[in-house]
């Protein structure tokens, strides 16, 4: 077994097993043999095969991201932000879904860009929720990530369909369910069988309102039978919410907890529309919260889309506090899992209007522990003998960790990814220096611009009302034409 020291690091975020909590070290080595950490601690005498000199170094545990969309998200860089088609909120955001999504063929280019961003934000382990699409599983063995595959699966034709600007409506497809349902089981199995150990599944009844019972039974069967957790996106829009007290009397949490869903293996996606929520607690009662919070489930926080269409998690802080377990995730661009973790803070604490709502430790816990508990994992997220050895160097020398009190509250307020150095994942550094060793990042960069142009050419076609991108996604500012 090959040993490799990170010797003398200025500062570590050091897993306190008694404390159930990180702890900063400092002056002090970490160890790790192959993909394992075996030491942390002052003065390392074993044997040493690799010296890393931790002078000017933060060793931290990599970040956990347990809710991203790398195959699209990324071409929506430039295109959305404002609202589109004098639309806003959830409608825009739906209709430009179909309308405006890379060819199948494409998307394995722009996950590659969206792996790349989020490898260099530290993200070591990822949750990759994408429909299934060519070269994904191969892009996944490439990345060098601690991967968790979760093809999305409906028991609808198209997820959420729209035929005119402000409705949504369901065309539903029930044998197709099951039919996507196990061809996502079998990306899934070839993923759990994978020799190099990186490589799992989450199963993803994409979202409660577009699965019937039938199938979400079928789905936490199949994940209690791997092993393995499952996810919905619930608690995320308000026609959802609607829909779902029209279907069944009962808000979404309460229907998937009617259901037998809210269990421990469940991470629910977003869980914003509660029924103690400003925009749906107009049902009287207000124990959306704590059901959740007994159930055991996780959920998975990503605040930035949000925010772009006014909406928040509106308590992170009472979220805790009522006991539920709360994991990070990118959802969309940017793919910087620490500009994420800033803009959670500072919404929670901005909608809640109280600057202890949550700490800069709540939020560094969510993005590492909590992660790691959603996904029932004792050996990432953490820096502590027997963990998996992924881990990210931060560089305390670049001018936007400077002065240098507090490298984490440093990190999350002020510098994000310009202080990952290198990242190492299951004992293999994949960047070295912020340069990219896995993926071919500039490549994939160039290819994308062909890319944007293909959708955009396409998009009339997949808009429900033949819309083109001048209309869906007006310039910031309109191009004035000068005389030559």
């Amino acid at each position: 077994m090959a040993t490799t020291v990170i010797k003398n690091a200025d500062w570590i975020i050091s897993w306190n097993e008694k404390e159930s909590a990180h702890r900063y070290v400092r002056h002090a080595d970490v160890v790790f043999q192959d993909n394992l950490i075996t030491f942390v601690g002052k003065d390392y005498r074993g044997k040493i095969d690799k010296t890393i000199p931790g002078d000017g170094l933060c060793v931290m545990p990599g970040l956990v991201n347990i809710h991203s969309h790398p195959s699209t998200e990324v071409m929506n860089k430039g295109f959305d932000g404002d609202g589109i088609g004098g639309q806003l909120g959830e409608f825009a955001w739906i209709n430009y879904l179909y309308a405006y999504s890379p060819a199948m063929e494409d998307r394995v280019i722009c996950a590659e860009l969206g792996l790349c961003e989020l490898l260099l934000s530290g993200v070591t382990t990822l949750v990759d929720i994408s429909s299934p699409y060519p070269g994904w599983f191969e892009l996944g063995e490439r990345s060098g990530l601690r991967l968790y595959f979760a093809p999305m699966y409906t028991s609808t034709a198209d997820f959420w369909s729209m035929n005119n600007l402000y409705q949504v409506s369901y065309h539903w497809a029930d044998d197709q369910g099951k039919s996507w349902m196990d061809e996502a089981l079998r990306i899934i199995d070839r993923a759990l069988s994978d020799s190099s150990g990186r490589l799992s599944g989450v199963v993803m009844p994409a979202q409660v309102d577009t699965c019937t019972p039938e199938l979400l039974h079928s789905s936490l069967a199949a994940a209690k039978e791997r092993g393995i957790p499952l996810q919905i996106h619930a608690g995320q829009l308000i026609c959802e919410f609607q829909e779902i007290v029209r279907r069944h009397g009962l808000t979404p949490i309460k229907f998937l907890d009617q259901q037998g869903l809210l269990v421990p293996e469940t991470i629910v996606s977003h869980a914003i529309m509660l029924d103690h929520y400003r925009t749906t607690n107009f049902l009287g009662t207000s124990n959306d919260l704590s059901i959740l919070a007994k159930s055991g489930a996780s959920i998975a926080h990503c605040p930035l889309i949000f925010a772009r269409i006014g909406d928040a998690l509106d308590n992170f802080g009472r979220y805790l506090k009522e006991g539920v377990n709360i994991g990070i995730g990118t959802d969309t661009y940017p793919h910087n899992m620490i500009e994420e973790m800033r803009t959670a803070l500072l919404i929670s604490r901005v909608v809640s209007g109280k600057l202890d709502n949550v700490s800069t430790a709540d939020i560094f816990s969510a993005a590492t522990i909590g992660g790691a508990n959603a996904l029932h994992r004792q050996d990432i997220g953490r820096i502590a003998p027997g963990a998996k050895a992924d881990i990210v160097l931060l560089d305390l020398s670049v001018p936007s960790m400077q002065p240098m009190r507090d490298p984490i509250r440093s990190l999350v307020h002020h510098a994000a990814d310009r202080a990952v150095k290198d990242v190492i994942i299951d004992g293999v550094k994949v960047v070295e220096d912020r340069q990219i060793l896995s993926m071919d990042y500039l490549g994939t960069n160039q290819k994308i611009e062909q890319v944007r142009q293909r959708m955009e050419a396409a998009l009339p076609q997949h808009d429900f009302a033949g819309r083109t991108i001048e209309y869906l996604s007006p310039l910031v500012y309109p191009v004035e034409e000068l005389d030559d």
